[in-house]
């Protein structure tokens, strides 16, 4: 599924001792609690049974449950958030169109495919190597900035789609592609085809 540009993931890492203390608790407390469940489900104990240490182990499990939950909110909140960066790309990496060729002549409604070599096509937000998806500029001359996250002058194939239809108007228009990575920040080195030109009738 694309993500849009203004929200990111920010996942708590394993390696925080907060986010570790807090899970420890949480399970404690939910098994605790687990066992009392089973106990009042299956009455297999009777009333009178139910004495104050009872009483006290079930009020300890109630207040482990808040402290954990305390520590998992308070490790989140503190975690701080990773900032996004490009994605490295192999080399001899390759992004290109397929079709219309350079210097055709098109209706006004046309297809234009996708090609990469060395690489795999992932929809935005997948975090594995080696991968990324198709961004299409027409008609900008300037490429987007190559260290951040591409904008709204390009148009997002956030699906891991390897065509699409496009609709211009009459006369001559450029098409390029670039790779973008989970974040739609171009690879390094970015992966960037080159420019067509097409003609529309």
């Amino acid at each position: 599924m694309e993500t849009g540009d203004e929200h990111r993931i920010v996942v708590p890492s394993s390696t925080n001792p907060r986010f570790r203390k807090g899970l420890s608790i949480s399970m404690r407390a939910r098994t605790l609690m687990r066992k009392f469940v089973t106990m009042r489900t299956t009455r297999t104990v009777d009333k009178n049974r139910v004495t104050k240490k009872t009483m006290t182990r079930l009020m300890r499990a109630a207040c482990t449950a808040v402290i954990g939950v305390v520590f998992l909110t308070f490790s989140l909140a503190c975690e701080p958030a990773q900032e996004p960066s490009s994605s490295e790309s192999p080399e001899g990496a390759m992004v290109y169109i397929i079709s219309p060729s350079d210097g055709a002549v098109v209706s006004d409604s046309f297809v234009v495919r996708f090609g990469l070599k060395g690489m795999g096509v992932a929809p935005a937000g997948t975090d594995v190597a080696n991968t990324g998806h198709h961004h299409l500029l027409v008609d900008i001359a300037t490429l987007p900035p190559l260290d951040q996250p591409m904008l709204d002058q390009v148009l997002h194939f956030g699906l891991g789609q390897t065509e699409t239809t496009i609709t211009l108007g009459p006369g001559e228009h450029t098409l390029q592609l670039i790779l973008g990575d989970k974040f739609h920040i171009p690879h390094d080195p970015p992966v960037i085809g080159e420019p067509i030109t097409v003609t529309v009738q």
